[in-house]
């Protein structure tokens, strides 16, 4: 029998400490999360949290980066000097790729822009405080949602896939200026599910096709909830990391300032510029939603949420969302 309070009250019975400089964001969010049952603290930088911390149990922090007295990221280092581990969340209204060196540095693999939506957060952290509905398109879509799901074993399957979503996408209303948006996402994601997880990169660059191992393939599901188009591609090797996916942002972020300092310079950087990168950014900044879910070595799950009505690429404001499961 389904515990209905757990479904109208998802974080019931969770503490949660909300760390923000502005009170009004201190409000909103604290409001969202005690809508879905949480017990909810509040501080307005770092070091009023680090004693709340010590005092109470907390289950997940939600931090703004950017705070006077103790920052989001001096936190993380204060309580790791007093060996307090607390999941986290952080949130900020800059440009989260001016933070992304940090965030490797500190192990943070979620970074909400603001302003926050209520369900993505509460859903977020109903992931991280239970561990529990990380894996699986269904547990990011509404009830009503109906899924397709498909099993690839060689790169010649992934443009019928594409070509399959999409149409899918199209009857399902999505605005035909948005296909070629979601035929990208999707050619990234699928192109590193089965290139780049079983080792065959270098086949990738050179454009050959490859199959499988016979005991090796690619799940890919996809479905339509209210006005969101969902897919999903799993492969089983669990190559990617939190580590790898934010060094990749990294490194697109480091390229982007390479090229707009040799605009103003004039200096040839061509012998700089890679590829690397480029795909894991573009799932990010082209999805309305997205997530990473990761059990090193053994499957990586990228989840995308398409708006069927309005999708449009986006800045390095886009929210960073890995879960990676040990």
């Amino acid at each position: 029998m389904v515990d209905n309070s757990v479904l109208s009250s998802p974080l019931r019975n969770f503490s949660i400490l909300v760390i923000d400089d502005s009170q009004l964001v201190r409000q909103v969010i604290s409001r969202y999360l005690e809508d879905a049952g949480a017990n909810v603290l509040t501080a307005e930088h770092g070091a009023e949290a680090l004693e709340i911390c010590k005092q109470h149990k907390i289950d997940i922090l939600l931090i703004d980066i950017n705070m006077p007295v103790m920052d989001g990221f001096e936190l993380l280092d204060q309580l790791a000097s007093i060996s307090l581990k607390i999941p986290s969340i952080m949130i900020t209204h800059t440009d989260i790729d001016s933070h992304i060196e940090q965030a490797i540095a500190k192990d943070v693999g979620n970074i909400l822009s603001k302003p926050i939506n209520k369900g993505e957060l509460i859903s977020l952290c109903q992931k991280i405080v239970t561990g529990r509905n990380i894996f699986g398109l269904k547990n990011y879509m509404d009830e009503t949602a109906e899924f397709i799901c498909r099993e690839l074993n060689d790169s010649n399957s992934i443009h019928p896939m594409i070509e399959e979503v999409v149409a899918f996408g199209l009857e399902k209303g999505m605005l035909k200026s948005n296909s070629t948006f979601l035929s990208i996402i999707i050619d990234e994601v699928l192109s590193n599910a089965i290139y780049h997880a079983h080792g065959f990169t270098e086949q990738k660059l050179e454009s050959k096709p490859v199959m499988l191992n016979a005991d090796d393939k690619v799940d890919v599901c996809y479905g339509c909830g209210e006005n969101v188009l969902g897919i999903s591609v799993t492969d089983y090797k669990g190559k990617l990391t939190k580590k790898k996916i934010l060094g990749a942002f990294k490194e697109v972020v480091d390229q982007k300032k390479l090229i707009e300092k040799a605009e103003q310079t004039g200096f040839d950087i061509t012998a700089r510029i890679t590829r690397s990168g480029r795909g894991l950014q573009m799932i990010r900044l082209m999805s309305n939603r997205y997530y990473f879910n990761i059990q090193p070595d053994r499957m990586t799950e990228v989840i995308i949420l398409f708006d069927l009505k309005d999708n449009k690429p986006k800045t390095g404001y886009s929210s960073i969302k890995i879960n990676e499961v040990h």
